[in-house]
């Protein structure tokens, strides 16, 4: 109640709300009594405060409608849905552009088709798991241990500025999704080109 309060004459935004009472995938069950007390609270709250409290719940699309199923008094609360469709691989390849710019890092050609070969196959499986917007960030963190790595491979003379600051094809992971026959293979290719500044 005090975080509703202090939220009052603003917006109250619950990300994931279906954790709040969620007892299966589908929103079903309950996870506890403290969250259905709170969802009920929170229920009360937007009726008397609406004039001062905007509430925005957020979460997956399956998650969200089984709590609303499970919630009825959710439904006659809330006036406008939006859902956001999950990002293509081309929107996952320029967020990661963007990324790899603001942390001024390079990547190869190579590691780049690599890159956007991961993002599809990502975007294709529609994987709540995955992330989809996280998955990026994932991939270039992982890629990043795998540069260091490699670079303490190397003697003093090779590890220059621009290698410091250059992602290699080999430092991005082969990348699957279980149980759905998506899967990136690594594949010989032709020799490395310069790398391209992002």
């Amino acid at each position: 109640l005090a975080v509703i309060e202090r939220a009052g004459g603003g917006v109250l935004f619950v990300d994931e709300a279906y954790a709040l009472v969620q007892g299966s995938a589908d929103g079903a069950g309950s996870k506890d009594n403290f969250g259905h007390e709170a969802l009920d609270t929170l229920m009360k709250c937007m009726e008397d405060m609406r004039e001062s409290l905007v509430v925005i719940l957020a979460g997956y699309t399956k998650e969200m409608d089984g709590l609303v199923a499970q919630n009825p008094g959710i439904k006659s609360r809330i006036n406008h849905v939006i859902t956001f469709e999950d990002y293509s691989g081309d929107e996952l390849l320029q967020i990661a552009k963007l990324m790899l710019g603001s942390m001024q890092l390079m990547v190869t050609d190579a590691a780049l088709r690599r890159l956007h070969r991961s993002c599809q196959i990502v975007a294709e499986a529609h994987d709540p798991q995955g992330g989809n917007g996280r998955f990026v960030r994932n991939q270039i963190d992982l890629a990043r241990l795998k540069q260091a790595k490699r670079l303490c491979s190397l003697d003093r003379a090779h590890r220059t500025k621009e290698a410091l600051m250059t992602l290699e094809e080999e430092d991005f992971e082969e990348f699957h999704i279980p149980d759905t026959g998506l899967f990136l293979t690594p594949r010989a290719g032709p020799a490395k080109p310069g790398p391209v500044l992002l």
